[in-house]
């Protein structure tokens, strides 16, 4: 079923706290406390795109992000990420990176809470966070980039203007910096940063 996209349930803002301390937030989920909060949080402070769905798939609370998502993309958005069983979801705004997890607690319905944030260029994230744990040098910054995409050292010393030797330099000073000991641990230990970011919120 399409989720709705009523202007009830597009209302970003949460109200404050009620006489119970309990956030405002789906009234199906109120009769457990503990899930309401959880909602209420995320809802409040993810830092991305949050969809409520009750268990027919209709939407029952966004914050700005969905919101703005939704605007841009239709109702039809929530069908494609719902219905698609991968993390990286192909949309008519592009591909988004989605999170799901199913909410189903004594005395309440199941529901489904949906994270999603647009899909950035993967090795420009992984490099970031790489550079920011291993403090590479320029050079080895670059190399690090096309190891990430995974060229050889030729291909990269070509790329770069230098030495298959130069490169072999630097891809050694990254490996002792990473604490590893082959390339293909090099990069896995990169990735498994971006992944660490990328489950951030559902952990």
């Amino acid at each position: 079923m399409t989720p709705t996209h009523s202007a009830q349930a597009r209302r970003p803002t949460l109200r404050p706290r009620d006489e119970s301390g309990v956030r405002i937030v789906p009234p199906s989920l109120l009769e457990d406390h503990v899930t309401a909060e959880l909602v209420a949080f995320l809802l409040e402070c993810a830092r991305g795109a949050v969809f409520v769905l009750d268990g027919r798939n209709e939407l029952l609370a966004t914050n700005d992000a969905g919101c703005e998502l939704l605007d841009r993309a239709g109702c039809e958005l929530l069908r494609l990420v719902e219905e698609s069983c991968q993390t990286m979801v192909e949309t008519p705004i592009g591909r988004l990176r989605v999170n799901r997890r199913h909410l189903s607690t004594t005395g309440t319905a199941q529901h489904i809470v949906l994270l999603a944030e647009p899909f950035a260029d993967d090795t420009s994230e992984t490099l970031r966070m790489a550079a920011t744990l291993w403090q590479p040098t320029s050079r080895q910054a670059m190399v690090l980039r096309h190891v990430l995409e995974g060229l050889a050292n030729k291909e990269i010393a070509v790329l770069l203007g230098m030495s298959p030797r130069t490169v072999e330099v630097h891809v050694t000073a990254l490996l002792q910096k990473a604490g590893v000991d082959s390339r293909s641990r090099l990069i896995a230990k990169a990735r498994a940063l971006h992944d660490l970011r990328s489950s951030r919120f559902m952990r």
